[in-house]
């Protein structure tokens, strides 16, 4: 993240591809091999990531995450 300025989503989607998915409110990137994934708020204002959460696989495709996170997804 630190050698690239990202000015939207889509020039995030340039560099990270399938490894990032863009939910209502953030970004999921999938991370160490698949194992795990990071969910994150980005202000391209201010280019600050703010780390809502880290994951595993499983834990992401139980959905139970977004009960954490309402206003995130």
């Amino acid at each position: 993240m630190t050698k690239n300025r990202f000015e939207s989503p889509d020039s995030l989607k340039q560099v990270f591809g399938n490894k990032l998915d863009i939910v209502v409110r953030g970004f999921v990137f999938d991370i160490s091999g698949n194992k795990y994934r990071l969910a994150a708020s980005i202000h391209f204002n201010t280019q600050t990531v703010f780390i809502r959460e880290i994951m595993t696989h499983a834990e992401y495709s139980k959905e139970s995450w977004k009960q954490r996170h309402k206003d995130f997804h």
